[in-house]
């Protein structure tokens, strides 16, 4: 049973036309935070999916205390951390049997493997900077269930 997981991080207050054909059919939205906006939250909770997201840099007041700093999920037999920084990284992925981190931040796209561990950056979804990448990724498993084979492919926004 395949299953698609949209990340997106940074939105700051903009919600892009080009999302919601990109999370109408996604299974879990996972946000990094920086949502900036009660209302940026609540348009990603609006989606039949999963949701699961953690407090940024710039979100603030009694809407954003809900949303813890970090926080731990599974999918089928797969451990996700997700932090806003990474710098705020605050568990061994691997004592942890992590097998992805998802981080925001930064607002540039990235992806790399660190001691077997998946390390995840969207990019920002929202207004666009100097140099940073304005997208989302969309990681697929095949069976979460019984396997960690998936496939990341970054969503340029812009295109």
């Amino acid at each position: 049973m395949k299953c698609k997981v949209a990340i997106v991080s940074d939105c700051h207050g903009l919600i892009r036309t080009g999302l919601k054909d990109e999370l109408k059919d996604a299974d879990w939205i996972l946000h990094a935070g920086d949502f900036e906006t009660q209302g940026c939250l609540n348009y990603f909770k609006s989606f039949d999916a999963k949701f699961f997201a953690v407090r940024g840099n710039v979100d603030y007041g009694s809407w954003a205390n809900t949303l813890p700093k970090t926080q731990m999920i599974t999918i089928g037999v797969n451990s996700i951390y997700m932090v806003h920084n990474l710098q705020d990284l605050d568990i061994d992925p691997l004592a942890a049997n992590c097998q992805f981190i998802i981080f925001g931040h930064t607002h540039k796209a990235d992806q790399y493997i660190r001691k077997g561990v998946h390390y995840i950056n969207p990019g920002s979804v929202g207004p666009e900077r100097r140099d940073c990448s304005t997208s989302m990724a969309i990681l697929q498993f095949s069976d979460p269930d019984n396997s960690s084979s998936h496939t990341l492919d970054f969503v340029d926004l812009d295109a």
